[in-house]
């Protein structure tokens, strides 16, 4: 039987822990996907400065673990990504319990 859950994400762009090998040249791809499983959920680009987005993720789905991932997306060959981490993970409606920022489980 499948369960509704609405859970939110806090999305972190890390721009502090960049590649120190970048050269100057390069750019920085603000692309990410974010996938539960390996379902993708969503692609943003990322257009904020100095701030965090909050990700709404409405899953319906058997009762289980899930894995929430970040991916950075590189666009071109001249680009470098920017590191994205998961942040606060919380439960808004449904059965669901936080394992950790990257793990959730649906319950019966």
């Amino acid at each position: 039987m499948k369960h509704f859950v609405h859970l939110t994400s806090i999305v972190i762009s890390d721009y502090k822990n960049l590649d120190s090998s970048i050269n100057s040249g390069q750019l920085p791809s603000n692309v990410y996907r974010l996938y539960v499983n390996d379902e993708l959920f969503s692609e943003r680009t990322w257009i904020w400065e100095n701030s965090n987005l909050e990700e709404n993720l409405l899953i319906e789905a058997e009762a289980g673990e899930y894995t929430i991932t970040y991916e950075p997306v590189i666009i071109k060959k001249t680009s470098y990504s920017i590191p994205f981490v998961p942040g606060k993970l919380s439960v808004i409606e449904g059965t669901a319990e936080i394992i950790d920022n990257t793990h959730f489980r649906i319950l019966e």
